[in-house]
């Protein structure tokens, strides 16, 4: 196969359209005419079958699709659906309207009764978002008294019972007790964990301290019983025979 493709083989070209012919475009082929030619004969299948419906038909034939379409012109049409009014067409977009109204009605207050449960989130936020009611532009809290002498002692923190950093927020804003209740929480939680953290320490020192003793002593009593010359192994050899002999 490899020397069959190193020979060069000739190249078959296409006849083309006499000069003569040149008018009726390019020359048809084989496979042109075979595509026109099954396209020709599927045209005179169907219409061969019209003509045998059309010459064995029933003239009492009947369906309720006759009353929805007709013929015009040799062409066949069929009937559109029910065409609504103009009222009809107002209701509906009315009811869409209502529905939409709905809707917004409800992911409005669902939208509030998150924020009510907000606690301490976006206050910058918040302010950013308020409408600008106050002076030099501040968001505006209005709050009635019933004389003027109140007004004039009147203080914010404690009207509302809270930390002056929390009176800007909206909503939710954490009473002194509950802020004091966590201060004392953390505290509690803070001190416990230190104090547990030194007895431990202290006892891992102690513990280290009494072991580095006893290493020490057992160190110094090794040093004293070891003998130092032979002599002095001998006689703690013969005192050890002695002992064992005593013992039988």
């Amino acid at each position: 196969s490899s020397l069959r493709n190193l020979i060069r083989r000739r190249i078959h070209k296409e006849r083309a359209q006499p000069k003569h012919r040149e008018r009726m475009g390019l020359l048809e082929k084989k496979k042109d005419y075979k595509l026109r030619a099954i396209d020709f004969h599927r045209k005179q299948d169907t219409l061969h079958k019209l003509r045998q419906k059309a010459a064995f038909r029933n003239p009492d034939e009947f369906y309720f699709n006759m009353h929805n379409s007709h013929t015009k012109d040799g062409v066949h049409l069929k009937k559109r659906g029910k065409q609504r009014f103009k009222k009809e067409i107002m209701d509906a977009n009315t009811q869409d309207l209502n529905y939409l109204t709905m809707k917004r009605q409800q992911e409005q207050k669902r939208i509030e009764n998150l924020q009510s449960s907000l606690h301490m989130i976006g206050d910058e936020a918040d302010i950013l978002q308020q409408p600008l009611n106050g002076e030099n532009g501040q968001p505006s809290h209005t709050i009635f008294v019933d004389r003027k002498e109140d007004l004039e002692t009147f203080d914010a923190s404690t009207h509302f019972d809270t930390d002056k950093d929390h009176l800007k927020s909206r909503h939710n804003r954490v009473r002194r007790k509950k802020a004091k209740r966590k201060k004392e929480a953390t505290h509690h939680t803070s001190h416990g964990l230190e104090n547990g953290t030194s007895s431990t320490a202290n006892g891992v020192d102690g513990h280290n301290h009494a072991h580095q003793n006893g290493h020490q002593n057992g160190d110094a009593g090794s040093e004293a019983s070891e003998p130092k010359t032979e002599k002095e192994k001998q006689q703690k050899i013969k005192a050890e025979r002695v002992k064992r002999k005593q013992s039988r």
